[in-house]
């Protein structure tokens, strides 16, 4: 019997208490923290990303991260948990995917070393892993102007730099001035400039063509402007 921790950010996931072969407990992380023990896998569902890393980056004596992780998020909000990938976690999953195939992606849990699965089984591309060197956190992305395209288009450059450093839609609305029409439109231009039919997976491209850089220093406001 294999055993895991549910970590639950505002309300229970009662229907990990019911997969064949395994013994799930529930609880917030301190209480988890308290317990300092052992588990096959622990899966945390985040609702926001600030709320996830914080998590992670407070996580100094690796209570979590001495364990498979799960990070199981909103499918419309994964892209702004990106940067979490900065981290030795499992996998990053959707919500809905998850709930569908929760018994497959455990029974597969070992070929998650790292990876991002947003709507499937689409594994993390292996220079991911520079991302998740030891030491100073990655505070902020920015971008790797020798390997981007040579006429890269201007709206998908800026929406690409944003979404690596977290930026949700309401953000972009409100924060940076987004109509729902101009957003449309660099969300367009992002996905034909990687040759992507979903903008996650436009952001995962662009870091596996190298074109972003992470940077473990405190991040000035006008690198996301």
């Amino acid at each position: 019997m294999k055993e895991g921790y549910v970590i639950h950010e505002q309300h229970e996931h009662g229907v990990l208490s019911e997969m064949p072969g395994w013994s799930m407990q529930q609880g917030n992380f301190q209480q988890y923290a308290a317990e300092r023990r052992p588990y096959d896998a622990v899966f945390l569902f985040m609702d926001q990303a600030d709320s996830a890393i914080k998590i992670l980056a407070e996580d100094t004596g690796h209570c979590i991260l001495d364990n498979p992780l799960l990070l199981i998020v909103p499918k419309e909000a994964i892209v702004s948990f990106l940067p979490a990938l900065q981290f030795p976690i499992a996998g990053i999953f959707n919500r809905d995917y998850f709930f569908t195939n929760t018994e497959s992606i455990l029974q597969d849990l070992n070929t998650y070393p790292a990876g991002l699965c947003p709507d499937g089984h689409d594994g993390l591309v292996t220079n991911m892993y520079a991302l998740q060197a030891p030491g100073t956190p990655i505070e902020y992305f920015v971008l790797e102007e020798s390997n981007l395209p040579e006429k890269m288009n201007p709206q998908a450059r800026k929406l690409l730099l944003l979404l690596l450093n977290g930026a949700d839609s309401r953000t972009l609305r409100f924060k940076y001035g987004y109509t729902q029409a101009s957003l449309q439109h660099a969300r367009q231009k992002l996905m034909e400039e990687t040759a992507s039919d979903s903008v996650t997976k436009a952001v995962v491209t662009a870091i596996r063509n190298g074109w972003t850089t992470p940077v473990r220093a405190p991040a000035p406001e006008r690198v996301l402007l």
